[in-house]
């Protein structure tokens, strides 16, 4: 495992499918990143970097130059076109792709910090543990809207030491044991963009298998950028967990989901007071951070009746 002959140790499946809604100058910074972790650990890796469309075009290959990833060595960049895929599809069509015997999934919008690749694979070096992933943190830190996005947003500001097991991850930083990824993989739903790494987690814990936190493997997500990217996360959160739930739920599905709302926007609150300091928020931060938490949730349960009633209608945002 893991020499020239056997084929490589690790398969890191980047998906860049955000590239066309964020820009090249984030992706850029997170291909950077990802050259360094891949030079500086002594595994042996292979990337592979799904790109959109049918064919590579010559932008991407700039792009792919310019961040200093391998595209010539003994185990060059490999670029598979994914067509009109979607986020989960793509992150399975790598894996089914790849040739390593662990695979760590990422995206080309959140940022490596240094050590992020061994600290995320260090558990893994113990037998019994299939499934790791790291710590996602809303950064950088600059300004107000950022630091009310850390203290509100679904990434969890505060330092993470050690390893500890968790009840879910995100598909940004996780990595997982070839045969335990391809017997499941992300499921896909047509009309819905969030949630696979729910229903997986659940299917892992269903099956006997933990999911462990790699708190030293830090990578940095940008807050949601403009209002589209903010209201389509919102929106598609809420028409997720609608979709989840919908086999569940029956005749009193509004009462559950005005409970869920209320409930959701009560511990966002909660959660906004006590990450106030590690956060850095000031007065202004403080409300900035409850105004933006609490249109979020608005935006979710705007979600839900969406799912509820016409679950194709939030294709456009996906």
């Amino acid at each position: 495992m893991g020499d020239g002959a056997s084929g490589p140790e690790v398969s890191i499946l980047l998906e860049v499918d955000n590239v066309r809604r964020k820009g090249t100058a984030l992706a850029l910074q997170s291909l950077t990143a990802l050259a360094a972790e891949v030079s500086a650990t002594d595994r042996d890796v292979e990337v592979l970097v799904g790109c959109p469309g049918d064919t590579a075009d010559a932008w991407f290959h700039h792009l792919l130059r310019q961040s200093t990833l391998d595209t010539t060595g003994p185990r060059p960049v490999r670029v598979v076109p994914t067509g009109s895929r979607r986020y989960y599809a793509v992150k399975n069509q790598l894996a089914d792709r790849a040739a390593g015997d662990i695979l760590v999934f990422t995206d080309a919008d959140v940022i490596a910090q240094s050590g992020w690749l061994d600290a995320l694979l260090a558990p893994l070096r113990d037998e019994h543990v299939s499934v790791t992933c790291g710590h996602t943190v809303v950064g950088p830190p600059v300004g107000t809207y950022a630091r009310a996005m850390s203290a509100c947003w679904i990434f969890d500001p505060t330092p993470q030491p050690g390893v500890s097991p968790r009840s879910t991850f995100h598909a940004n930083s996780v990595a997982f044991r070839r045969s335990t990824f391809l017997e499941r993989h992300f499921p896909e739903r047509p009309d819905e963009y969030r949630g696979a790494c729910a229903r997986l987690a659940a299917e892992l814990q269903r099956d006997g298998i933990t999911v462990w936190l790699a708190g030293d493997a830090v990578t940095m997500h940008p807050p949601l950028a403009g209002m589209r990217d903010f209201v389509s996360s919102g929106l598609l959160s809420g028409h997720s967990w609608a979709l989840r739930r919908a086999e569940e739920f029956g005749r009193g599905h509004w009462r559950r989901a005005v409970r869920w709302t209320g409930a959701g926007w009560r511990n966002t609150m909660l959660t906004v007071w006590q990450r106030r300091t590690i956060c850095g928020l000031g007065p202004l931060g403080l409300v900035t951070a409850w105004v933006l938490g609490s249109a979020l949730w608005v935006l979710r349960f705007a979600g839900f009746c969406v799912g509820r009633i016409r679950p194709d209608a939030l294709v456009r945002f996906m």
